[in-house]
């Protein structure tokens, strides 16, 4: 199936934010399956951080995972799990979330400093933790966000790692065939931030392309911070060093990029969305917005619509829509690029062409008293009811016609009615 559209002149809202499928309190995080072969494609994952006024009442409030279809419709099983993990709920937890290219769905337990990994149905039974403790790549370590990609047959997770007193910088681990970290594995150093590298400062989060490229946002919240917002760097499979010099970065000293919180590049390696909360200020967050880079330039391409709200996380789909969580006004929304696009889903369901139903035909042959010989030609092996009416509303069955292997088949009625009207059907 190929669905088609002609688009708009730039990036547009294609979500309402009075959906109710929409609103999350205080949503942490976002996710989208993109595997076109899996019944789950399309599913949208929103992690809610807080508990909202009404979390009995309404799966919005509810800290957890929600799940939904595109359009903000629940999904069959319902929009809200716990996946059997105890969420501290206090902002961070669960927080960031990524589908993976193995169709698992990663949460990040911030509070804890573990990484979880469910199913796509977030059931308690799938629970396993990707990443641990045991993991910590230095005494002290804290991990901030994280990043999936997929090269020679095994998933890869890159961690940022912000406390500046246990080298920070972005780890790198290779992932099992159950899509979790080896005990003990304390990764390798894959960009190092600080003295001599572009990374001046501790990274917050990390998103990882197909061909190699690591784009690694900053969070400075101080007016005229010179440090680089956003950067791009290009990672090779088996780097001998930890990489210090960016191919490109952006936003130094800009006021208009504080407090990122999130990064995220799309599938096909075109463009880079970063989520910026702000800065909080008289108990609200001010000065957040999501804007768009050229993955390749760092070229400042385009900001979304809804600037001075504090957002959270970027997600892309499969087709290049753009999914965004927005903590100020607790809500997820989505945003179709500019010009025109289509994409086709091969059917996960086996459909069968057969031949077409053949509609029976009824044949007086002859009268006879009392009764009526008639003939039925239809399709061989197919059960007929024929009914019986005098006023052509109301019918009664008056007897079945079993064809077998003929596709003709002469039967003889009574009709005691001065007048009778007859048809026949497709049984059970």
């Amino acid at each position: 199936v190929t669905a088609a559209a002609h688009g708009y002149s730039a990036w547009t809202q294609i979500s309402d934010d009075f959906n109710w499928g929409n609103y999350v309190f205080a949503p942490a995080g976002i996710a989208v399956h993109r595997d076109a072969t899996s019944p789950y494609y399309g599913r949208v994952f929103v992690a809610n951080a807080r508990p909202g006024p009404n979390p009995e009442f309404t799966e919005g409030d509810r800290p957890g995972i929600l799940k939904y279809h595109a359009d903000g419709s629940p999904v069959a099983e319902g929009a809200w799990s716990d996946g059997g993990w105890a969420w501290a709920a206090d902002g961070f937890s669960p927080g960031e979330l990524e589908v993976g290219d193995n169709g698992w769905l990663y949460v990040w337990d911030r509070t804890r400093q573990q990484l979880l990994r469910f199913d796509a149905e977030v059931t308690a039974s799938s629970l396993r933790q990707a990443w641990g403790a045991g993991n910590r790549p230095q005494p002290g370590a804290v991990m901030a966000g994280f990043g999936l990609s997929f090269w020679n047959g095994a998933m890869r997770l890159w961690m940022a790692q912000e406390s500046v007193s246990a080298v920070p910088g972005v780890y790198l681990w290779r992932l099992d065939a159950q899509g979790v970290a080896a005990a003990n594995d304390p990764g390798v150093l894959a960009v190092s931030a600080g003295t001599g590298s572009d990374l001046t400062v501790a990274p917050v989060d990390v998103a990882a392309a197909s061909g190699g490229w690591l784009y690694v946002a900053q969070s400075r919240l101080n007016s005229g911070d010179p440090a680089p917002r956003v950067l791009g760097f290009a990672h090779g499979t088996n780097e001998p060093v930890a990489l210090q010099t960016a191919l490109w970065s952006i936003g130094g000293g800009d006021d208009n990029l504080r407090g990122a919180s999130a990064v995220a590049v799309d599938p096909t390696g075109r463009y880079v969305a970063v989520a910026f909360r702000g800065v909080l200020s008289g108990g609200i967050f001010r000065g957040g917005r999501v804007v768009l880079l050229d993955a390749l330039t760092g070229q400042w391409l385009a900001t979304l619509p809804h600037t001075d709200q504090a957002y959270t996380g970027v997600a892309w789909d499969a087709v290049g829509n753009l999914y965004v969580a927005c903590w100020s006004e607790s809500v997820w929304r989505v945003y179709s690029p500019p010009g025109s696009n289509a994409a086709t889903t091969v059917s996960i369901q086996t459909v069968e062409i057969t031949e077409p139903s053949q509609r029976p035909v009824l044949e007086l042959l002859r009268y006879e008293p009392g009764q009526i010989v008639l003939a039925l030609s239809g399709r061989p092996q197919t059960t007929y009811v024929l009914e019986g009416s005098v006023d052509l509303r109301q019918w009664s069955p008056v007897t079945t016609v079993e064809m077998g292997a003929v596709s003709r088949r002469e039967l003889t009625v009574t009709a005691p009615q001065p007048r009778q009207f007859y048809r026949a059907r497709v049984g059970p």
